[in-house]
């Protein structure tokens, strides 16, 4: 071990072998290197259970509140951060803290039970106090905190605390975030929060409260977040968002709070919404998800909303009148409910809406300009519908039996971005579906995904005014086949994804003027054919997936006009052999996949004149490579050949070869477990020679099964069948 450098950027060099006799072990090696790591930092030990580095302090489990209190006054005077989570502690008074500059304390873990009044009164620089884990920590006792006049911040969570007293927070004027989530809070008495006047952040959810007193907010005016989601409240009125003014004459008068702009009410399931609930003017996010809503009463919400979320809710229908106050709402989520039908005038109002998801209900049609009025919207999300609009009468065409939606549906909708219909009943996509309002009849959506749909066929003219679209995913569909010019207006696709449908045969022009494209995927078909230009003039294209498919070759020429091509998959494939040439036409390719095909032989110039710099032929039925295929591969770093049953023979000679050409074995889990003997990593065969025979009989390897095995500390043993025992290789190390 030795160090190079100076100071800070001193860098920790640490040197031993598995094997040799008096070097470190893995432990050690660590040890040292956390050594180094806290000294490198200015970590030092002040005592048994802590240690410090600038002005914070860290006292694990075995440390004691006596202890710190006893360190020097150089150290600790300086001190304005603690993290203390001694479990020898199980009370703390006024006199548990002698560090006057501190500012932040973590208590966590400790067996403390009580916290005296005005315990933290000498810690006048304290901005933050959290008291988190303390498993015993069950009530908050009055005027616990008094004298904190700094305090910005307090939180307590993942304690038993059941009830929260009047005057638990005596003293806080200052005080902004209250966070007093995970608890077992039940009952908030009357005064409990009423120093609270600063108060802009209070954090009650995941508790156990049924009920909030009337004057839960009374003198808190400022507040801006509330947070009470995973409770088992019954309702929330106007009543709990109301302060008093005192005046210097006279009676205090009710004011209704105007600053609140954030609530979250969501999975309070017997919680009861009525009207005029949330009518306030400054509310612009609430959450009622998951609290059971059947139905939604007109007048509910404040026209100042900007988002409402009330998905996983038990609505069936979206009706005229509830939604009409909100004429600022930019984010609506209607998901996970159980809608059906809509009203068609619903949404009129909704002007400003950017953002709409009726996801993973029970849409079975989308009546015709239902997003009229929804001129702004960029986002909408109707994946996991029912959607099945059926023509009656008319099941001689089958391409028009199912439509997804009427023409001009989305119409109005001119700056919608993104669309998401995947999960529905959608067979195919007319003419017309997504034409726009703009004057050349054009649209701005920029993704559009259709996934997990019965689609079988994709016309020429269904995606004609997508001329802005960057993403089209189509996976998981039936398509078998595509019209050519399908995607000819796509000018500025990046990526087209037609992962797990029914497609034969990629023919010549199918992508055309995809001059843009930089990614395809097209795994998980039934492709056997690809003509010689399929891919043609597709001048910014990077990657081509074509994994799980029925490829058994492809056209030299295939990739010639690809000139920016860096990764092919082709795993998962039919090949047999890679001939002579075969990829000698891929100038830019940089890693290819190979693995899981039928391979048995390598061609040693089927890469000739390539750049590849990465190659897997993982799991085929390779049982040589010839050192003449290394030779010609001047970039390449990475060869990963596992499981195949190369014999030992020819193994060895290989590896030999690749580390002549500073060629390595891919960095993978299997590459370790061969090492570690865990998996076989050739085969032998009883043959006294490497036979670079591609017809070579897998019997041979069948019938004896031989594997050798490495293990790290003894070298290399060969098993005889797989349950036989291992025995010395003539090679007694093995070295890679």
């Amino acid at each position: 071990m030795h160090l190079v450098g100076n100071g800070r950027n001193q860098t920790l060099i640490i040197q031993y072998e598995f094997n040799r006799p008096g070097g470190l072990v893995d432990a050690d090696a660590t040890a040292i290197l956390l050594l180094f790591l806290c000294f490198n930092n200015n970590y030092f030990n002040v005592n048994a259970g802590c240690r410090a580095s600038d002005n914070r302090l860290n006292c694990d489990s075995k440390s004691n509140l006596i202890d710190i209190n006893n360190l020097s006054p150089s150290i600790r005077d300086k001190i304005n951060y603690l993290i203390f989570d001694g479990f020898n502690e199980t009370k703390l008074t006024a006199a548990s803290f002698e560090l006057p500059a501190l500012e932040i304390i973590e208590i966590f873990h400790t067996n403390i039970q009580e916290i005296e009044a005005e315990a933290f009164e000498n810690l006048d620089d304290l901005t933050r106090l959290t008291l988190h884990y303390n498993a015993f920590y069950s009530e908050i006792q009055p005027n616990t905190f008094y004298g904190l006049l700094q305090l910005t911040e307090l939180t307590i969570f993942k304690s038993p605390i059941q009830v929260i007293k009047n005057n638990a927070f005596r003293g806080l004027s200052n005080l902004e975030i209250l966070d007093l989530h995970e608890n077992r809070i039940r009952i908030i008495e009357p005064n409990a929060f009423e120093s609270l006047k600063n108060l802009k952040q209070l954090k009650l959810n995941n508790n156990q409260i049924q009920q909030l007193p009337k004057t839960l907010l009374r003198f808190s005016h400022n507040i801006v977040h509330l947070e009470l989601q995973d409770n088992d409240l019954l309702e929330f009125t106007r009543d709990h968002f109301v302060y008093y003014i005192r005046k210097y004459a006279g009676a205090p008068y009710i004011e209704p709070i105007s600053s609140i702009q954030h609530i979250n009410l969501a999975n309070n399931q017997n919680f009861r919404l009525h009207s005029r609930n949330f009518d306030y003017d400054s509310i612009i996010d609430l959450d009622l998800s998951d609290i059971g809503l059947t139905i939604i009463e007109p007048g509910v919400f404040s026209p100042t909303l900007k988002k409402l979320t009330l998905y996983f809710n038990r609505l069936t229908k979206v009706t005229n009148g509830v939604f009409n106050t909100l004429t600022n709402l930019t984010d609506l989520s209607l998901r996970q409910n159980l809608i059906s039908l809509f009203d068609n005038n619903c949404f009129d109002n909704m002007v400003e809406l950017r953002i709409l998801d009726l996801s993973i209900n029970y849409i079975t049609e989308l009546p015709e300009m239902l997003f009229k009025n929804l001129s702004k919207l960029e986002y909408l999300y109707l994946y996991s519908n029912r959607i099945n609009f059926l023509r009656s009468n008319d099941f001689e065409n089958l391409r028009k039996l199912q439509k997804l939606i009427q023409p001009k549906t989305f119409s109005g909708n001119i700056n919608l971005k993104a669309l998401d219909l995947s999960e529905n009943k959608l067979l195919t996509i007319d003419e017309g579906v997504f034409d726009g309002r703009s004057k050349n009849n054009t649209s701005k959506l920029t993704v559009v995904r259709i996934n997990y749909n019965p689609l079988t066929y994709l016309g020429k003219d269904g995606f004609l005014p997508l001329v802005k679209v960057q993403e089209l995913n189509l996976d998981s569909n039936e398509i078998n086949q595509i019209e050519l010019g399908t995607f000819r207006t796509m000018t500025m696709l990046e990526s087209l994804s037609l992962k797990n449908n029914s497609l034969q045969t990629l023919s010549n022009g199918l992508f055309t003027n995809l001059f843009n494209l930089e990614n395809i995927y097209l795994d998980s078909n039934k492709i056997r054919v690809i003509e010689p230009n399929a891919f043609g003039k597709l001048n910014e294209l990077k990657l081509i997936s074509l994994e799980d498919n029925l490829l058994e070759t492809f056209p030299n020429e295939l990739f010639t006009n690809v000139p920016n091509l860096k990764e092919l998959i082709l795993a998962k494939n039919n090949f047999k052999t890679l001939p002579d040439s075969i990829f000698s036409n891929i100038r830019s390719v940089k890693k290819i996949d190979l693995s899981y095909n039928n391979l048995k032989y390598i061609h040693p110039l089927a890469l000739n004149g390539s750049v590849i710099e990465s190659l897997s032929i993982f799991g085929n039925n390779v049982t040589f490579v010839e050192d003449e295929f290394f030779i010609n591969l001047e970039q390449l770093k990475y060869f990963t050949f596992d499981k195949n049953p190369i014999q030992c023979k020819c193994y060895f000679q290989m590896v030999k070869t690749m580390e002549k050409y500073n060629i390595i074995q891919d960095d993978n889990e299997t590459w370790f477990q061969s090492k570690l003997g865990v998996i076989p990593v050739c085969t032998v065969t009883g043959l006294d020679t490497c036979v670079n025979d591609p017809n070579l009989s897998l019997d041979i390897f069948k019938f004896f099964h031989h594997i050798i095995k490495i293990t790290k500390q003894q070298g290399c043993f060969m098993q005889t069948g797989p349950d036989g025992p291992l025995r010395l290789c003539k090679s007694k190390k093995y070295i890679f």
